[in-house]
């Protein structure tokens, strides 16, 4: 018989943590939140926000669009210009 020592997935972190798993800055998350882009709750006298509100928000930005390869620059032609003193 084996036991399951795995932790359970937490339904909610804090805001520094959620600025870990953004990889942001807690001041971004902060202003993340103030601007409604993120939901925070609070627990007690703290701040969280919650796991699915994470993933909410990412599930929510644009992806960006692939772009055409560029072609390698051109070639300069010849020898470079001497440069003369006058």
């Amino acid at each position: 018989m084996s036991i399951d020592t795995r932790q359970p997935a937490p339904l909610k972190v804090s805001i520094r943590r959620a600025a870990v798993i953004l990889d942001t800055s807690p001041s971004y998350t902060y202003r993340l939140i103030e601007t409604g882009a993120l939901k925070a709750v609070i627990d007690g006298d703290k701040r969280y926000i919650l796991t699915s509100e994470l993933q909410r928000y990412v599930e929510s930005l644009t992806p960006v669009e692939p772009t055409r390869p560029r072609s390698p620059p051109a070639k300069p032609n010849g020898r470079p210009r001497k440069v003369t003193m006058a």
